[in-house]
């Protein structure tokens, strides 16, 4: 009679374990739901910081390349966008009416017309930075973009490095 105690014993602790196996079980899924949810809602919260670097770069190749001021070709109504307007293309008419240079450099360019000489603006600050662009400390856009020089069609390509803010 002891030892069918002793058994009857024994399995009720064996039944009070695994009930609360059961239940830590549940207790850890839902501590895992809580966690994984409040992770997911702070990474939502949180602003996400967007590289807009090569963007801004690209805005300025696109300046130069349609504003009025710069490369194309206009007239008192409307601008020409993809016309370059030949006497434009000179280093110091864009540094007085495009690209103003200030003493704090923030941005290098060179802007190469087939045919014609480069046009560097910046010219140091382009040719320390540009080799480096391959790191994740600087930033170059690149536009290779044909254009119509009075009758003819020629490639212009601009390039555009600056250190990331």
């Amino acid at each position: 009679m002891l030892s069918r105690l002793t058994t009857l014993a024994k399995n009720k602790r064996g039944e009070e374990i695994a009930a609360d196996a059961t239940f830590w079980i549940f207790r850890i899924l839902l501590i895992l739901i809580l966690v994984f949810s409040l992770i997911f809602f702070v990474n939502t919260v949180i602003k996400k910081n967007i590289d807009t670097g090569t963007l801004e770069l690209d805005l300025v190749a696109a300046r130069i390349l349609y504003s009025p001021g710069c490369l194309s070709k206009s007239d008192e109504i409307r601008n020409y966008p993809g016309i370059i307007d030949k006497e434009k293309y000179d280093e110091n008419y864009l540094k007085l009416n495009c690209i103003k240079e200030t003493d704090r450099v923030l941005v290098g360019l060179m802007i190469s017309l087939e045919g014609q000489n480069p046009i560097y603006i910046n010219q140091e600050y382009y040719e320390d930075v540009e080799p480096l662009t391959f790191s994740k400390r600087y930033n170059k856009a690149e536009k290779n973009l044909p254009v119509i020089v009075g009758n003819e069609t020629k490639a212009l390509k601009i390039i555009v490095v600056a250190e990331k803010r």
